[in-house]
């Protein structure tokens, strides 16, 4: 009788046993399945965050004036919503706008600088057109800069960026298009959304022609 009852205790025993580890196991896949779903909600978030400030320049079309002071609002907007879900938003926006270029005439070529990095930038270079000035930018701080052009043609200038903060340095460079009769804006973007989950960034570039 006890020797039956010792098999029937170690039965149960593997029986509680079995449904414990299914539930962990089930638990587990729960919590996974919610990472997955939180990770692709911070990816749509993100790219939302991505598309609506291309989208700002673009409804700023007709603004050109105030292009520049609309995205970087919106970059703050952006920041400032997301910290409140315990997201930080860092960027470093670069903005060039020229007028209407007319050949073999002094045209100035305005560069806004607007860091939201999270750091200071100790040193920052821009280079363009044979020109080269250097700034130190607080975070969260713009600068505005303006060089010079003088073109007999239509070409391509390169804008090269450096930068150091205390952690790290880096160099980018994106084109500016130099086009007799034509007016642009050109945005460079490096964005990085950094959650519980991990962190995703991009940079890109955006041009538009104003005329």
């Amino acid at each position: 009788m006890m020797k039956g009852q010792m098999f029937i205790i170690a039965g149960l025993i593997v029986i509680v046993a079995i449904v414990g580890l299914k539930s962990i196991l089930s638990l587990q896949k729960i919590v996974e399945n919610q990472r997955h779903l939180v990770s692709g909600f911070n990816g749509l978030e993100f790219n939302n965050v991505r598309n609506e400030m291309v989208r700002t320049l673009q409804i700023s079309y007709n603004d050109s004036a105030n292009m520049t002071n609309n995205l970087n609002d919106f970059d703050s907007f952006a920041r400032d919503t997301l910290n409140t879900k315990s997201v930080d938003f860092n960027s470093l926006l670069v903005e060039v706008f020229y007028p209407t270029l007319q050949a073999s005439t002094n045209t100035q070529v305005n560069v806004t600088v607007y860091n939201s990095l999270g750091t200071d930038l100790t040193s920052l270079n821009l280079s363009f057109n044979g020109t080269s000035n250097t700034f130190s930018l607080k975070n969260r701080y713009a600068l505005r800069t303006v060089f010079t052009i003088n073109t007999a043609v239509s070409n391509n200038q390169t804008l090269a960026l450096n930068y150091t903060t205390s952690s790290t340095s880096q160099s980018e460079n994106f084109a500016v298009p130099l086009n007799l009769g034509a007016s642009y804006f050109i945005a460079f973007f490096d964005i990085r959304y950094i959650s519980n989950e991990g962190q995703q960034s991009d940079k890109f570039t955006t041009t538009l022609q104003l005329n």
